[in-house]
């Protein structure tokens, strides 16, 4: 497959083909990032598995719990189906270097790997030869498209642990971090003391 890698490159600097809709996906600011991560590498998780999802919270139509405006909830997710890491994402003729239909940041920490969407950033060489070292992603061909596209992340438990934060969005040093392999939003949410933003 590395021998692969630089002709995978090659088609995807050349392929023009217009990326599909994104669905919704929002930033994960920098300070954040580096909280959880500092923290998570602390937590017993961490040891379990050697690539995390990381994503931010998305109020869901049918979620029973609301949380609210002033918390950021990031979730970290362990990439693990019986202690292997599989291929959740499939690298389609489409997914042309600065496209954001893939996750475009990552962090290397203590030989973990750390990855997450961000709009405002693009897919690059990096990122793709990333994915593809952690087994993450897979080259796609074109007759394959319709057939699996949908398929991405079918394979992962969903009972699976991970770890969800809840910062105050004032004072992203205030937070509690929750264990669970429920959905954010789909349990009543930890309770923060956050101060409300001073009118000028």
């Amino acid at each position: 497959m590395k021998r692969l890698l630089p002709l995978i490159i090659s088609i995807l600097l050349f392929c023009s083909a217009t990326n599909p809709p994104l669905l919704q996906k929002k930033p994960i600011p920098e300070e954040a990032i580096e909280i959880v991560i500092a923290d998570f590498l602390k937590c017993r998780l961490s040891k379990k598995c050697r690539a995390f999802y990381m994503s931010t919270y998305v109020r869901g139509e049918y979620d029973p719990y609301k949380i609210n405006e002033e918390i950021l909830s990031v979730n970290v997710f362990p990439l693990e189906t019986t202690n292997r890491i599989i291929p959740i994402y499939y690298i389609a003729p489409f997914d042309t270097l600065g496209s954001t239909r893939l996750p475009t940041r990552h962090i290397l920490m203590e030989g973990k790997l750390f990855f997450w969407d961000d709009p405002n950033y693009g897919l690059t060489e990096e990122m793709i030869k990333v994915l593809m070292d952690y087994n993450i992603a897979d080259l796609l061909e074109n007759s394959e498209v319709n057939h699996i596209l949908g398929q991405e992340w079918q394979g992962i438990d969903r009972r699976t642990k991970g770890a969800d934060y809840y910062f105050c969005k004032e004072n992203l040093n205030n937070y509690k971090r929750v264990i669970t392999s429920a959905a954010a939003g789909w349990y009543e949410p930890p309770k923060l003391k956050c101060e409300q933003k001073k009118s000028p």
